[in-house]
This record gives structure tokens, sequence and C-alpha cells, in this order.
């Protein structure tokens, strides 16, 4: 299963448990109460120094009990990535509407992207530069690093078509191209929190210029 598979299936188990204010079950309450801990011990401290005993601790458990929920720290990352995205599902939709023309989704995707770090700090955390990233594929083996990053690259690929069609760029000059907006993707939070000058919307505003810009 890749890993925006895995992300829809745990998206749409939190859908059903509500994502706002604690469930009705017992159970659902004690693995929200694992979920909400694990989030804060990564975003605290990172992933790799984050320990499925530490989550335990936190959430007044045992270490049983989190992985009667989770099968491990990977599969909590996923989890908490998925609760984290359900909270800001409402900024992301936009993007989906068809009739909106290239540029103005690629704008829409960029400018969201960017703004939305500050609602996503688990997120934010995990591309902040510090090697987080790196841990947690190495966590969750080649199979399922292979699909993040093709998943990835496929989106951005979709995301670049038409400007590929309009300028006659080469397969391979779509490819470069897809390259550098992941990586810029990937370290854009260590960009806002760097510059220091710029509210966080405002430099998803002009970064997303610029890279428009640059391709239009």
């Amino acid at each position: 299963m890749s890993w925006n598979e895995r992300l829809e299936d745990a998206m749409r188990a939190m859908a059903i448990e509500g994502v706002d204010g604690a469930p009705a079950d017992a159970k659902a309450r004690k693995r929200r109460r694992v979920l909400e801990a694990a989030t804060a011990l990564f975003i605290k401290h990172g992933y790799k120094r984050t320990s499925v005993d530490d989550v335990a601790r936190a959430a007044g458990v045992s270490k049983g009990a989190v992985y009667l929920y989770f099968k491990g720290k990977a599969d909590l990352l996923i989890h908490a990535a998925a609760f984290e995205k359900m909270k800001a599902r409402a900024r992301l939709l936009p993007i989906l509407d068809p009739a909106l023309t290239p540029d103005v989704r690629l704008r829409l995707y960029l400018e969201t992207t960017f703004s939305v770090m500050d609602e996503l700090p688990l997120v934010s955390r995990l591309t902040a530069g510090e090697g987080e990233m790196h841990h947690v594929m190495q966590d969750l083996g080649a199979e399922m690093r292979d699909n993040v990053e093709s998943a990835q690259r496929a989106f951005l690929r979709d995301l670049l078509a038409p400007f590929s069609e309009k300028h006659g760029w080469s397969e391979s000059d779509l490819d470069d191209r897809v390259e550098v907006f992941l990586s810029i993707l990937m370290n854009v939070s260590s960009l806002i929190r760097q510059q220091g000058h710029l509210s966080p919307r405002r430099y998803a505003e002009v970064i997303a210029d610029m890279l428009i810009e640059g391709i239009g």
C-alpha cells in the first residue's frame, strides 16, 4: 500500500471518529490520546528522538496499548500527519477545482502549501532541514520510500505538464523542474523561519509569484 493510500485510509478513519472534539467511544478516545501525545512529541523533539516508550508515557498508556492501535513509530507518524492534514483540509480543497487554469492552480497550490505550514507544525518540523524526513523514510522502508517519492513527483509533473507543453520542454527539462520544485517544497519551512521579515502568508505569495513568473 502506498503512502498516499495509507494516508487516505488514516484520514477516512479520522473522518469517522471526528477530528474536532473527543470521540464518544472509549477505545477511540484512548487511540486519539496516543495520537495526540505522539504528535506533540514529534513536534517538540523530532521523529528520531521520539520513541514509542515516550509516546506511551506521555499518553498514560502501556507500550502494548500503543501497538494495539499503531504498527510502530512510522505508522504513528503517518496517522499524525493525516490528523494534521484533516484539520487543514478546508484550505487544500480549492486546489482540486477542475475549473482552475493551470497557472491559477499552480499558484494556489504553492501559496497554500507554503502558508499552511503555520497550521501544520508537524509537517513543518519534518521539513525543517534537520534530516527528520530522512529518518522517517528509513523507517518506512525502501518500497514505501519509492512510493512516497513517486507520488510527489507524479503530482508535481501533473501541475507542471501544461507549462511543459506551452514552452516545449523536453522530458528531461520537465524532470529537472520537478526536482527543483520538490526541493523548494521540502525546505520552505526553513526558508520562512530564516528570513524573519515577512509573514508566512506574504512569503508564500512572493515566492509563488517568483516561481510562476519564472515558468510562465
